[in-house]
């Protein structure tokens, strides 16, 4: 009777972590199409972060030191892939790589998530480029 006992709970919970996996893993990218996010660029001569306002299908990425932004569309193409294009931008960018962002998408796939940040890949359309990288929400 006992071990039967141990079974149905050791049953029920493999089962429940099962399902708080599952749900956790379907509403995961859910959790980043709207809000707020921090992203951070190590640089040679010091690093730069971005705040990042997602809303509908816009974006907004401002660098909090000089106030500078840039906006762009948002568009989700599944639940964990999304394509962004600038559509404006105060940072101080040559005319041929402000064309280049407003012409070519980056695409970016949420390989992996917590509930603290997203893991993601980028390509860009015509070019070799390609970011692994981390986003991280702001709570």
């Amino acid at each position: 009777m006992q071990n039967q006992t141990i079974r149905k709970l050791i049953s029920f919970t493999i089962l429940f972590l099962f399902s708080c996996t599952s749900s956790n893993y379907e509403k995961g990218c859910e959790q980043f199409k709207t809000g707020n996010l921090i992203f951070y660029i190590k640089g040679k001569q010091q690093d730069v972060s971005f705040m990042i306002e997602r809303k509908d299908s816009i974006q907004i990425e401002t660098e909090p030191i000089s106030g500078k932004f840039s906006k762009l569309s948002i568009k989700w193409t599944d639940s964990c892939t999304y394509e962004i294009k600038m559509l404006e931008t105060t940072f101080n960018l040559p005319d041929s790589i402000q064309k280049i962002r407003r012409e070519n998408a980056f695409r970016t796939h949420i390989i992996s998530w917590t509930k603290d940040y997203y893991v993601f890949r980028s390509t860009r359309d015509k070019s070799d480029f390609v970011l692994t990288d981390t986003m991280w929400l702001v709570k």
